[in-house]
């Protein structure tokens, strides 16, 4: 164990905050991950039939377009802010422009990967890396997925209880209150 500049005791194996460039320096380019991207974009060309998806997005207005780009982003920034509290929370005060903008990177990394859980190690691999707080950035990444899981679990009770509310009206006080007790 060793006291770093800041004052906290960091193990041999914790990586701190990424240190400064010196004036005149730049940064190298990742060359193996650029080529991994690549790779991966184009590997996707191998499972998505390229005419199909043309065909079905000429159908699409461009209005529509827009406002599920709108939609999604909305949720992407939102999903972001949420994971940047609750990092504040565990004590890692990152911008929230560089929190969601990892969220980003991460979303869409994990779009390739066999499972979303790539994005998420990935993502918080950045944020540890660059905070130099390790354990609670990934215990604020499985509470971000267990109150992901808790909402949906949610809005299916309210979801249940409408439906059958509407399925069954004569009964529909006793479905909402139901779902009112469900949730």
């Amino acid at each position: 164990m060793r006291v770093a500049e800041d004052g906290f005791v960091r193990g041999e194996g914790l990586a701190g905050p990424p240190l400064p460039l010196p004036p005149g320096a730049r940064r190298r380019t990742n060359w193996v991950g650029w080529a991994l991207a690549g790779f991966v974009l184009v590997s996707c060309f191998l499972f998505v039939n390229v005419h199909d998806l043309a065909r079905e997005l000429r159908r699409l207005d461009p209005a529509e377009i827009l406002v599920l780009v709108l939609i999604s982003s909305a949720d992407r920034l939102l999903m972001g802010y949420k994971w940047a509290l609750l990092l504040r929370i565990v004590g890692v005060d990152l911008p929230m422009p560089r929190v969601i903008r990892y969220f980003y990177q991460g979303s869409f990394t994990g779009l390739f990967l066999p499972s979303h859980i790539g994005g998420d190690i990935l993502r918080a691999w950045w944020v540890s890396r660059d905070s130099g707080v390790r354990h609670p950035v990934y215990a604020s990444l499985v509470v971000e997925r267990l109150l992901g899981f808790a909402s949906a679990v949610s809005w299916a009770i309210a979801g249940a209880a409408v439906f059958m509310s509407y399925l069954r009206p004569q009964h529909a006080i006793l479905w909402l209150l139901a779902g009112a007790l469900g949730l």
